[in-house]
């Protein structure tokens, strides 16, 4: 499939990167404060999100100032808040889904979006995390046979054993530097999460 290219950002690189923000509700926002590579994945989906966009390069270091700008900086980060931030920065649309089949028609289309999975023993997460969304494709289904719909996905903290953890072995498709996954399992997912899907396009 073909897609605008983008820099992968994986945030474990950044581990001495700290990141004003807190990481449960109720917190106070105090030193030491947790890295980039504790509780920046979307710091870093939103660089990729603007490369992907607009061709630009958001570093992360920069995110974070528009992070703390915006009042994302707290629970990890309020996508909200910074993904509006940088849709207007960018001029770029943004919009806010429960709803795979909408991931997958801005995916259809072009856009892109921020992912907000999460659930207790999850195939991404055992917590939140958000993930970066940059296509879909018909593939073989690997599982049931046939072919199934697949969405392209870019993990912050990707490790080569993240994905072999017993319970995720074997779940999802691992090529080059990205996840492909079924619409579905993206689904359940992120059921857990509202909203669940923030998209981004080029505006007009």
């Amino acid at each position: 499939m073909s897609r605008p290219s983008v820099t992968y950002i994986n945030q474990l690189a950044y581990a001495d990167v700290p990141y004003p923000t807190t990481l449960n509700p109720g917190d106070v926002l105090r030193e030491p404060y947790p890295s980039v590579a504790r509780a920046g994945c979307g710091l870093c989906c939103v660089c990729m999100m603007v490369e992907f966009l607009t061709g630009e390069r958001l570093s992360v270091e920069a995110c974070i100032n528009l992070s703390i700008r915006a009042g994302a900086n707290y629970y990890g980060t309020d996508m909200n808040r910074l993904g509006r931030a940088a849709a207007k920065r960018f001029n770029l649309e943004m919009e806010v889904s429960q709803s795979v089949e909408t991931l997958e028609l801005w995916l259809e289309a072009g856009g892109c979006a921020v992912i907000h999975a999460g659930r207790e023993h999850g195939l991404f997460s055992d917590g939140g995390h958000y993930l970066f969304a940059d296509g879909l494709s018909m593939e073989a289904d690997w599982e049931g046979g046939g072919a199934a719909m697949k969405i392209w996905l870019l993990d912050p903290s990707f490790t080569e054993q993240k994905y072999e953890r017993p319970d995720r072995r074997g779940r999802v498709e691992l090529r080059d530097s990205h996840i492909l996954a079924g619409a579905e399992l993206v689904k359940e997912e992120c059921a857990k999460r509202s909203p669940s899907f923030y998209l981004f396009k080029q505006r007009g």
